[in-house]
């Protein structure tokens, strides 16, 4: 695995215009580092700003709505990850720059493709080969990326909407920059999904991606853990899914966590989670011999 404490690789946020996103971008550093200490973090911004959250903080010369580019562009690691600031990091996320041994970048579909500003720029694309989420995306610095990256700038400006996925997308189709996908863990915009996960045979989200962070920010940003207002009754299954996680677990040096069958069933049954007419005569069994109720 890349040595992700050397200067090597790094991670990158970016804080402009209102004061709360500064707020987002140090909460979200700040949870990086509870996990992965040793990644250093920059921030760039269109003022000087000071926080303890970050290793260095870079003033943009002309900041823009997706100034992100530019900060990925101008990133002073070979390996970097860019996060957007309205997210949450839940374990350990070093092992993304690994991938960036074999791929040039990586990112994860985005889960809301059919959307109301258009899924194309200039060119229909093949469903198959979808958008990408611009929230968490791993490059690797080399004269491609960077040529890449000139090109998505312009490219946004052209399309004159804001929007930076349709452009990537189609950027990405028309390159020959290698892309890796990361699973839907690394970026989870959508964590209702858990309702229907079993406990030990999913992954553990390791990114819990939440735009009404900024949206809401008078309710978030008062809260200890805004991911548990964001999760709601999904919070129990989320902690089991992290202890769960075989591949979390094998580098913490301990046993992954194994529910029993009851605890998984009734978990779901909490949360409104489908379970086939089979399992639910086998919760049933299991707690008339417990006891138990649901």
């Amino acid at each position: 695995m890349t040595n992700s404490s050397t200067p090597n690789c790094g991670i990158v946020f970016v804080a402009t215009g209102a004061d709360h996103y500064f707020f987002l971008a140090q909460q979200a550093a700040r949870s990086v580092k509870r996990h992965s200490p040793s990644i250093p973090i920059d921030l760039f911004s269109d003022k000087p700003r000071d926080s303890d959250a970050f290793d260095k903080v870079h003033v943009l010369d002309d900041a823009w709505v997706r100034s992100k580019i530019d900060a990925i562009k101008a990133s002073r690691f070979d390996r970097t990850l860019y996060l957007d600031s309205d997210l949450i990091v839940l374990a350990d996320i070093s092992d993304v720059f690994t991938v960036l041994d074999r791929f040039d970048i990586a990112l994860t579909h985005d889960p809301v493709r059919n959307t109301h500003f258009g899924v194309y720029w200039k060119t229909p694309l093949p469903n198959s080969f979808p958008t990408m989420n611009g929230g968490v995306i791993a490059i690797r610095k080399s004269d491609a990326t960077k040529e890449f990256l000139d090109d998505w700038k312009q490219a946004v400006q052209d399309f004159g909407t804001g929007r930076d996925q349709p452009t990537l997308r189609e950027l990405l189709w028309a390159g020959d920059l290698r892309i890796a996908t990361l699973p839907e863990e690394y970026n989870m915009l959508w964590p209702e999904v858990m309702r229907g996960w079993k406990i030990g045979r999913f992954s553990a989200p390791r990114i819990i991606h939440a735009p009404m962070f900024h949206r809401n920010f008078r309710l978030y940003s008062k809260l200890a853990n805004p991911v548990s207002e964001r999760v709601g009754r999904l919070m129990p299954r989320l902690e089991l899914f992290l202890a769960a996680d075989q591949e979390l677990a094998h580098r913490a040096g301990r046993e992954p966590y194994r529910p029993d069958r009851y605890e998984s069933y009734r978990l779901a049954l909490r949360v409104g989670a489908y379970l086939p007419r089979r399992a639910l005569q086998r919760l049933k069994r299991l707690m008339d011999k417990s006891g138990r109720s649901a």
